[in-house]
């Protein structure tokens, strides 16, 4: 039912109607040229079938002429050709004039255009002795010497440099039709007779040219050569008498060969093909018109339509950029440029909502970096007095410098990021404070895999809660231990590994570790702390970055730190 009334809804619109008009009117138009054309159809139809048959005959006979010629010019070259009667006068036989007769031949052979329908090319000398043979005759030919050379003698006894015929390969068991051409070989000194090359042109030299051929339904094609005459089918010639003249179109060649093309009565009595062939075409021509029209409104209004259409959901989906090809001067393009300015609007209103909200995570990483270090602080302090007290040691001046270093750092460096080596400049700080504090119970180790990793970008103070962490939370309850620091680089990726020997971790605590923390709720510092660093790197970084924790309770614990190289 919504089908039905979509159609009859189609049906009523402007493009549909302007296509009706003009294929209404082409109908007319054609019908009026159609008749008017029947009667020059039949007034026309047999000069120009005649006609078309003379000029399709002259093409295809200049093409045969051509590799003809090609044909006569190799035959006449071979019977003047030096090493031929260098060779065909010496007294003895000679290899070496043998091989040199052969390969110019062969050169000029390949040097001619048509050389591809020589089938063979025999070239003998008057005793019958010396015979030299090329072409591209099939490998199981008959060999050639000069006990089977009558076979091509008794065929050939007659032929001349122009064709008078065909003739079978005397030499092959399939039957392969030829066409063969003959002239003398000459000496080159007094021009004597000494010889005969006898060439095989394959009747390809002839189909060939007729493949392409367009024959009318009901005509066939002729060749006549000297006084024999042999219809065409394919690439086949078959002995047949000439048609007569009333019923053929012929073209005679000073080549010797005429080519015959017998004419249907359907080209020779009015029919009425012409007719629908102009039919046919101003049909097309319908068709095309049809086609240009929709084509013509499609990209007056239905393409801008689709495409204000398409930009309406672009937007919906968050796409807001602008798009130009929706504006024009008239009104669809007006309506385009309503929703362009639309978009642009609503951009700027989305920029300078995420404008506010980066000033308020800024606000907030500047406060949790203000908030970083107060237990750690606490903790320095409290061994600076108990060492002042008891030991009254010269480590304290050490312990003192390295604090003023790390409140420095802390406080009026704004970066969010560092090179590597900065955040590791910070580590040795914090931990010459850590060893006047437990007393050398605590090591730490550094291993770089190349200094090119120094220069990688790393979040402030990303490192130093992660060493904390190690050191209160796995070292200090088994009262010693050892923290290790290694960077090395997988592919783009850089990765810190920090480990310690301490008491580990179980699955659960390190849930707990990553589980966000909520209003009210009470953490350890290690909790905020190490949240806090794979919050800032995935900030930085995106969300494919961050921290894992790999821990066996009572033998180590590992965090693996990854982020991508930038220097």
């Amino acid at each position: 039912m919504k089908m039905g009334k979509s159609r009859k809804k189609a049906l009523r619109t402007v493009k549909s109607r302007v296509i009706a008009m003009m294929v209404s009117f082409a109908l007319v138009i054609a019908a009026l040229v159609s008749a008017f054309s029947y009667y020059l159809i039949e007034t026309f139809q047999r000069s120009i079938a005649i006609q078309s048959a003379e000029f399709d005959l002259q093409l295809v006979n200049n093409l045969i002429s051509q590799d003809l010629s090609d044909m006569y010019a190799l035959a006449r070259w071979c019977g003047t050709c030096k090493q031929v009667g260098d060779y065909f006068r010496a007294q003895s036989y000679s290899a070496g004039l043998s091989v040199a007769a052969y390969d110019r031949v062969l050169e000029e052979l390949l040097n001619n255009r048509s050389y591809k329908y020589v089938q063979r090319l025999i070239i003998v000398d008057e005793n019958r002795q010396r015979i030299l043979q090329l072409g591209v005759f099939p490998t199981s030919s008959t060999p050639l010497n000069r006990y089977s050379l009558n076979m091509l003698l008794e065929v050939a006894k007659d032929v001349q440099l122009k064709p008078s015929g065909i003739i079978r390969d005397p030499y092959l068991f399939d039957p392969s039709f030829l066409m063969p051409l003959a002239c003398e070989v000459h000496d080159p000194v007094d021009f004597s007779e000494i010889g005969r090359v006898y060439l095989m042109a394959s009747t390809k030299l002839i189909t060939d040219k007729l493949l392409a051929y367009s024959l009318p339904e009901g005509s066939s094609l002729y060749i006549s050569m000297g006084r024999a005459s042999y219809r065409i089918e394919g690439e086949t010639l078959i002995p047949s008498e000439h048609p007569g003249e009333e019923n053929a179109v012929s073209l005679a060649a000073p080549n010797g060969l005429t080519l015959s093309q017998t004419l249907p009565n359907a080209a020779t009595s009015p029919l009425a093909s012409g007719f629908l062939s102009l039919l046919a075409f101003v049909v097309v021509m319908i068709a095309i018109t049809t086609i240009l029209i929709m084509r013509s409104m499609n990209k007056s209004i239905s393409l801008p339509v689709s495409r204000l259409h398409r930009k309406v959901n672009e937007i919906a989906e968050g796409d807001l950029s602008f798009e130009p090809s929706i504006e024009s001067d008239d009104e669809i393009g007006e309506v385009g440029r309503g929703v362009n300015n639309l978009s642009s609007k609503v951009l700027e209103l989305v920029e300078s909502r995420l404008a506010d909200e980066q000033h308020k995570r800024d606000l907030e990483y500047r406060m949790l970096q203000s908030q970083i270090h107060p237990h750690f602080l606490y903790n320095t302090l409290n061994s600076l007095k108990w060492m002042a007290v008891m030991q009254k040691a010269d480590g304290i001046a050490e312990m003192i410098t390295a604090l003023s270093r790390l409140l420095k750092s802390s406080s009026k460096d704004l970066r969010k990021v560092v090179p590597l080596r900065e955040e590791l400049a910070v580590l040795e700080n914090y931990f010459i404070i850590q060893r006047y504090r437990y007393g050398g119970t605590v090591i730490y180790e550094v291993d770089v895999e190349s200094d090119d990793l120094l220069g990688a970008m790393i979040p402030r103070f990303a490192l130093q809660p992660l060493v904390e962490n190690a050191i209160f939370h796995g070292v200090e309850p088994q009262g010693a231990g050892k923290v290790a620091l290694k960077v090395s680089r997988n592919a783009e990726d850089v990765l810190i590994e920090i480990e310690d020997d301490g008491v580990g971790m179980s699955e659960e605590e390190i849930a707990k570790v990553f589980a966000p923390i909520d209003e009210g709720e009470e953490a350890s510092n290690g909790h905020i702390g190490i949240l806090n660093v794979h919050e800032r790197i995935q900030h930085v970084f995106g969300t494919q970055y961050g921290l894992s924790i790999e821990s066996a309770p009572g033998r180590y614990t590992i965090v693996n730190v990854r982020m991508p190289f930038r220097s």
